[in-house]
């Protein structure tokens, strides 16, 4: 069973050559590499092509060039490519782990009836302050054991374009990515399989380290696009829902005109409202200080055990970090919330 491996390209020069030479080194036995160029601006077709002279004999190696501009039309046109009968996606800034291959064959193997599943994400050892909260608090996907799903929820069910897989015969009859914008794709795909009748499930060693944006512009806008693309998942397949995220309980329902989903647990929401609560009681104050106080001993939580080491200024910066991404997606879920004649936030 040979397995296809599909990254698209864009401006990709920084992070491509940690990404190939992650691909050119799995210990599986029987894969290609299709490199997708999506009109880069930049030396990323001519990178790519650099390398192939370095390829092992016993891998394929191939970088095409697909003008029309949009992920998921590059992923197609690998897809239409490939040769395997399974389709492993991944991005330019991702680095695969050795076994990441081997993980894929052993669980499709071991689970004819998945037409799909998703792998573990980790963050690359980062390089800044931005690269340090980003590992820990976007695209932190580890998962320990396998876990099968037969049906697409806003909070399960979707896995990230990372560290993607699909049978090919799956993937061709359900007609590929949709170019649905703002990087909904890959779930979206997920979605689509699950109303086929189809089943995906975790692959938990198959392992992809992210390379995460360097600058807080660029943290920013990815914040922001997530935030848009939940609201276009939202709009297609629950467009009668009505969600209440709270920290302790989600509270959901159908049956309204329009869909509505408010998620409270964010922390700019809890930041806003205790500031509002402080205002009509000031003593309130206080809660949200200790809140602070708390979240800052979690950040450390979740640092040490990922054996990053942070100093005190380091933690107060990522606690700013935390609420700027949270407000990020805040405002996009609520612009493409308005987009879609919902109400997101």
């Amino acid at each position: 069973m040979k397995i296809s491996v599909i990254v698209p390209l864009y401006n990709s020069v920084k992070t491509l050559a940690d990404c190939i030479e992650s691909l050119l080194s799995q210990k599986d036995g029987d894969y290609e590499v299709i490199l997708v160029d999506n009109a880069s601006t930049d030396n990323t077709y001519e990178m790519a092509q650099s390398y192939l002279n370095k390829v092992p004999n016993s891998v394929g190696y191939r970088v095409i060039k697909e003008p029309k501009q949009g992920r998921e039309y590059a992923r197609n046109r690998g897809a239409a490519e490939a040769k395997g009968s399974l389709l492993a996606f991944t991005d330019h800034d991702c680095i695969a782990d050795p076994n990441w291959l081997l993980e894929i064959r052993k669980v499709f193997d071991a689970h004819p009836d998945w037409s799909g599943g998703g792998g573990s994400v980790k963050g690359a050892p980062p390089n800044n302050i931005i690269q340090k909260f980003l590992s820990l608090y976007t695209l932190r996907t580890e998962h320990t054991e396998e876990k099968e799903f037969s049906c697409f929820d806003l909070f399960s069910g979707g896995f990230s374009g990372s560290s993607l897989v699909f049978r090919k015969e799956m993937f061709d009859k359900l007609g590929g990515f949709q170019e649905l914008g703002y990087a909904a794709g890959d779930f979206d795909l997920c979605a689509r399989l699950y109303h086929a009748s189809g089943k995906m499930g975790i692959i938990p060693n198959a392992i992809t380290y992210h390379q995460h944006r360097d600058s807080f512009d660029a943290m920013c806008r990815q914040a922001y696009t997530t935030g848009r693309a939940q609201s276009v998942l939202l709009k297609k397949y629950f467009p009668h829902d009505w969600i209440i995220e709270f920290p302790m309980k989600t509270f959901r329902g159908r049956g309204v005109s329009f869909p509505i989903w408010l998620n409270f647990t964010y922390l700019d929401k809890k930041v806003l409202l205790g500031l509002v609560f402080a205002g009509v009681w000031p003593p309130l104050i206080f809660v949200l200080i200790f809140y602070l106080i708390y979240l800052m001993t979690r950040i450390n939580s979740v640092a040490q055990y990922e054996n990053l080491p942070l100093l005190f200024s380091e933690k107060c910066a990522l606690l700013v970090l935390l609420f700027m991404k949270s407000l990020s997606m805040t405002v996009g879920r609520f612009v493409e919330g308005l987009n879609q004649k919902g109400l997101s936030l």
